[in-house]
């Protein structure tokens, strides 16, 4: 497995690169709300999600991406009331969704991450997950092997900063005792991921799974990281 070199440190974001929800978003929060005595059509719940959730990411670039803890549980407290919106009580489902995104069951590994992850604790290759969410993080990748190999756990609702902010990303280096140019970032968000990672100085890819061909920057699976040379990778700005 031909990979860069031991100092360079891969770094991976979590959510949609190298994890998924095990059921639709969908799914579980018509169970959340049938819980509470609610009936809400799955289409429809998946339409607002998205919506909600565009719109929080708009307010966070609205306000410089600064984050805590706080409100990364306001930010979801936000989305399952639009998400509920018209509910006597919109925001009853929030404390069983919580709960049940805090638990690795709920979360499976992307088949090529799964081996990706195996094939860097092989031969040694430090990685860290950087990923916007918070610490319920910890508790997941505790309870997902392989994940839980990672050098730095990197959680902007601990940080501080959401991506892409290049604080987000000068934090990690630091973190890790790397240089920008010697940390590789890879996440599936062309915005947070990969044009963040590039401005704050790291080399960057981007993971694009439905993407017609690979190349300048773009992977279409995990699969094709140990190919690379460090040529071919997107290379920091001057």
């Amino acid at each position: 497995m031909e990979l860069p070199a031991p100092q360079f440190l891969i770094s991976l974001d979590a959510v949609g690169t190298l994890i998924r929800p095990r059921e639709p978003v969908a799914t579980v929060y018509s169970r959340a709300a049938r819980s509470c005595g609610l009936e809400i059509d799955p289409a429809v719940i998946a339409h607002r999600f998205r919506q909600a959730f565009q719109r929080q990411e708009a307010f966070d670039l609205q306000h410089s991406l600064r984050t805590s803890e706080a409100r990364e549980r306001q930010r979801w407290r936000s989305i399952v009331a639009e998400v509920f919106a018209g509910a006597d009580d919109p925001t009853a489902p929030l404390p069983w969704l919580w709960d049940y995104y805090s638990k690795p069951e709920a979360w499976d590994h992307y088949p090529d991450a799964a081996e990706l992850l195996a094939g860097l604790t092989e031969v040694g290759v430090d990685f860290a997950i950087a990923s916007n969410l918070d610490s319920r993080l910890r508790r997941v990748v505790e309870g997902l092997p392989l994940l839980r190999n990672c050098r730095v756990l990197h959680i902007s609702g601990e940080v501080g900063w959401r991506k892409p902010a290049s604080e987000f990303f000068t934090s990690l280096a630091e973190r890790s005792g790397r240089q920008p140019p010697f940390i590789l970032h890879i996440g599936d968000d062309w915005q947070n991921d990969y044009q963040g990672a590039l401005r704050a100085g790291f080399r960057a890819a981007w993971l694009n799974r439905s993407a017609a061909a690979s190349g300048h920057g773009v992977l279409r699976s995990l699969d094709e990281l140990p190919s690379l040379i460090p040529g071919e990778l997107a290379r920091p700005r001057n």
